[in-house]
């Protein structure tokens, strides 16, 4: 009987959900992106424009509630650790399906977690992307799965941030096993996850189409599909939002905000900061071996005037390393102050010879926290102090990535990063950790690195806001990076759109989104 009933279930979802086409009821948002992603698949990618698709098609066992900062079921419906947290048990919720019509159960958890760190899963992800899974599940030893609805999480030491990375769908996403099987390395072209919404098609440069999942768990999406469509140009993105023609657009500029502010019917929807947009050097290759040389850029970067001057307020300066939503943010610490003349001196003590011009790699951004405007302003700024700056401006974001830090060709470069959980060392350990692969800087130092896996196994809240204080503190004092700002993801959508929100992760859920009739 049970084997009927899932074959029932299976037949519902093919027939009744996986047409070429999205519904074809009116409810049917239309979605400007300034690019399309690398992958749909969470254990192969990273980047906003690929959450703000997935985290509509995959769901996580729990997830972070932002107004009280514990956490909720989600496909999860109990959690308990044992007394040493070494072993965390979650059962799972019942009667529910992939898009795919095949059963969420235990040995799907543990394939959508093992295929992230496991290189002895027949599912073990290839390393040609920037994913995260070994950062966040390097320290479990073993899953095993109890039943089909229990499973467990034996760990090697106890985390701190454990619970924190499985309720983040970049980290944790439920994926489906056979659809896996199915399409091999094309999943990230054909994704199934057990979210409201399900995967129709991908347009390469063109767009992608999600829809309603009738056989979702909970209560059903109010659109019936997402159109996501690709348009790297601003201007375009911008003349068809005015003209009806998208609904909702990302990747918006400060520089357009005020002209959008006035244009009628079109408001404004922003996240709280949730990354920090950062300055690195990179402290193994010359002259940013030399600390004097990194403080004397970071004293030279009236940075105040520069976040003002670029965000037009959407972005606050940042004084650290964390932004507001981390538990471990700090209003106290001393950051290096904006004193060109001490920048100078510094400058001259180092010996460096200021006729060779210093290379900074940047991507291109149409929202501009990034991008050539900002790499224009530090170019300037360290003009004044008599540094020469040439820039190298990517549009290809695997490019970029691969000449400023695989090949190590950058001295400098502009980029960010978004903490994805409250806690602390999803940031502070992927980017400052010796051994971790998100150390672009290439920075070492071996007591910031005794100091963040103590706090990975420091339970205590109070021990642990203090080891990360003191992480702050050096890295402030030996910059290996200049804090600049916390960025605000924003977004630009037709007054048609109801319940768009955004939330502190900079992701839009679209699950309560409808839309009314143009008036």
């Amino acid at each position: 009987m049970k084997k009927i009933l899932v074959l029932l279930v299976m037949a519902f979802y093919w027939l009744g959900c996986t047409a070429d086409q999205p519904h074809s009821a009116g409810q049917v948002l239309r979605y400007g992106i300034p690019r399309a992603p690398t992958s749909l698949d969470p254990a192969t990618t990273s980047g906003l424009i690929y959450y703000q698709i997935v985290f509509n098609i995959f769901e996580t066992l729990i997830a972070t509630d932002w107004q009280t900062g514990k956490f909720k079921p989600v496909l999860a419906t109990s959690w308990q650790p044992d007394s040493a947290g070494l072993c965390w048990t979650f059962t799972l919720r019942q009667g529910v399906f992939f898009h795919d019509g095949s059963p969420l159960n235990a040995e799907a958890v543990k394939i959508s977690f093992e295929r992230q760190f496991d290189n002895h899963s027949p599912y073990f992800r290839l390393k040609e992307t920037d994913a995260y899974g070994d950062l966040a599940f390097g320290m479990v030893k073993e899953i095993r799965v109890r039943n089909d609805s229990t499973v467990q999480f034996f760990l090697k030491y106890p985390y701190s941030a454990f619970l924190d990375n499985l309720a983040t769908p970049n980290f944790a996403s439920i994926v489906s096993p056979a659809a896996l099987q199915t399409f091999g390395k094309n999943f990230r072209k054909h994704p199934s996850g057990t979210g409201p919404f399900q995967f129709v098609r991908w347009n390469a440069d063109s767009q992608i189409v999600i829809k309603k999942s009738f056989g979702y768990w909970g209560k059903r999406a109010q659109l019936d599909s997402v159109i996501y469509q690709i348009i790297p140009g601003l201007d375009d993105k911008l003349q068809k939002l005015q003209q009806g023609k998208l609904e909702v657009i990302s990747g918006i500029s400060a520089a357009s905000v005020g002209m959008l502010r006035e244009s009628p019917g079109i408001d404004l929807a922003n996240s709280d900061p949730a990354g920090t947009l950062f300055l690195g050097f990179n402290c193994q290759k010359y002259p940013f071996s030399q600390i004097d040389m990194r403080r004397a850029v970071a004293h030279a970067l009236d940075k105040k005037s520069m976040v003002f001057s670029i965000s037009r307020g959407l972005a606050m300066v940042a004084r650290g390393p964390l932004p507001p939503m981390s538990s471990g943010y700090d209003t106290t610490l001393a950051d290096l102050v904006y004193d060109p003349e001490l920048a100078k001196a510094l400058l001259q003590r180092a010996g460096y010879d200021t006729s060779v011009a210093i290379v900074i790699h940047s991507f291109a951004q149409t929202d501009t926290s990034r991008g050539e405007p900002m790499a224009q302003s530090i170019k300037a700024a360290l003009a004044k102090i008599g540094l020469k700056v040439e820039i190298i401006l990517h549009h290809d974001w695997q490019a970029y990535l691969q000449a400023a830090f695989v090949e190590g060709k950058s001295q400098l470069f502009v980029d960010g990063w978004t903490a994805y959980t409250r806690h602390p060392d999803h940031l502070l350990y992927a980017l400052f950790h010796s051994q971790s692969q998100h150390n672009f800087f290439k920075y070492k130092n071996s007591e910031v690195d005794r100091l963040l896996e103590q706090a990975r196994r420091t339970l205590n809240a109070t021990e642990q806001r203090a080891l990360y204080r003191r992480v702050q503190e050096i890295l402030l004092a030996e910059a290996p990076a200049v804090f600049i700002s916390h960025p605000r993801a924003v977004y630009a959508i037709r007054n048609r759109v109801k319940n768009f929100t955004v939330d502190p992760l900079t992701i839009p859920w679209l699950h309560d989104v409808t839309l009314e009739a143009e008036k």
